[in-house]
């Protein structure tokens, strides 16, 4: 009996989401904007490749993922005194 086989889905070596965690764990801020691109190119990739066969809640992560990092890193250029203005407590967590 033949088995179709699908080829396996490139690696990204390491994911989005493993980016993206470290970019919002950094706390070096010598680090952070390299850490923010680097999450952001990968996730650009991943939506490059694998937007238009992603199901409707993969596009929506994707999307709301991007979002998310653009509002992070807007956030990075304002003072830290206006970010715990803005967010509250959380900024501290």
């Amino acid at each position: 009996m033949n088995k179709l086989v699908s080829a396996p889905s490139p690696a990204t070596s390491p994911g989005w989401q493993h980016l993206m965690e470290a970019a919002t764990r950094e706390t070096n801020t010598e680090g952070l904007a390299q850490r923010f691109l680097n999450a952001q190119d990968a996730l650009m990739d991943e939506i490059e490749d694998s937007f238009q066969a992603a199901g409707p809640s993969e596009r929506q992560a994707l999307v709301i993922a991007m979002n998310s990092l653009r509002e992070l890193s807007r956030l990075m250029q304002i003072p830290k005194a206006e970010v715990r203005a803005k967010v509250g407590p959380l900024c501290d967590a």
